[in-house]
């Protein structure tokens, strides 16, 4: 059997349901390079149990993990499950894990749990006002080319009213992640090659950091307001909303860089 289980984004989100299925499987695995730095690992293994072996991209995508078969997982009685942080079927997809898996032959089970999709209504945005999810990428050094397919999407976001989420890339393996302050750059480089004039010095930025950790950041500003702010370690994500509902108007006020 190939079990996906949601970590949620601490220790403390970790259900029954999932804590179960963990102890009952025989080999445990966890995603390295979505590794949440929040996250107490150490912690992690002591409450499960499980000697529980950290895999890299390469290892997922080339399924080197899954049993071969349901007939040899029955012989060998291996049960193994895949932890995710955050939740195993939002941000990073593994519907090709679970094909692959149901084309072996494997029995797979999927465990949900708490995303950055549920927790960025911390900010008091209604979350059926979101639009497209648009991830920032690191630009690759040395390359003049400079994809902004993140800003044609806020494009289409504001057109239809929408709030849009921007996700900020990491890469855990090499220590890496794209700070706010870099991602928000990023975006008015984008709006002076593109002139569609949807980004300004007005614009609001709401920029989320760490939710639901104990070291919790929230800040809502122009770029001027908080660029100079730390936002500290990762993860973060940034939002640029719509006009807000007067309602979410007065939630955001109280996280004002100003």
């Amino acid at each position: 059997m190939f079990v996906l289980v949601g970590l949620g984004l601490k220790l403390e989100h970790l259900t029954l349901e999932a804590l179960e299925i963990i102890k009952a499987c025989d080999k445990v695995f966890l995603e390295k390079y979505t590794l949440d730095i929040s996250y107490d690992f150490d912690a992690l293994t002591k409450l499960t149990g499980k000697n529980i072996k950290l895999i890299e991209r390469k290892d997922v995508e080339s399924y080197s993990f899954l049993p071969l078969s349901e007939e040899k997982d029955k012989k060998t009685n291996k049960n193994v499950a895949l932890l995710v942080f955050g939740d195993p079927l939002i941000a990073t997809t593994h519907t090709e894990l679970l094909l692959e898996a149901k084309q072996r032959g494997l029995e797979t089970r999927i465990i949900h749990n708490i995303s950055i999709l549920n927790v960025i209504s911390r900010t008091g945005l209604q979350p059926y006002k979101f639009g497209k999810i648009a991830s920032i990428p690191f630009w690759q050094e040395n390359i003049e080319y400079r994809p902004c397919g993140f800003y044609n999407l806020l494009e289409q976001n504001q057109k239809i009213g929408a709030h849009t989420l921007f996700l900020l890339d990491l890469n855990p393996i090499d220590n890496k992640y794209l700070s706010p302050g870099l991602a928000i750059e990023m975006l008015i480089k984008c709006e002076m090659l593109k002139k569609k004039q949807i980004i300004n010095e007005d614009t609001l930025f709401i920029v989320c950091s760490r939710l639901c950790s104990n070291t919790e950041k929230i800040v809502v500003g122009k770029y001027n307001k908080i660029k100079s702010i730390g936002f500290g370690l990762p993860p973060h994500c940034i939002i640029i909303p719509s006009p807000p509902h007067f309602k979410e108007q007065e939630f955001l006020s109280q996280f004002n860089s100003s």
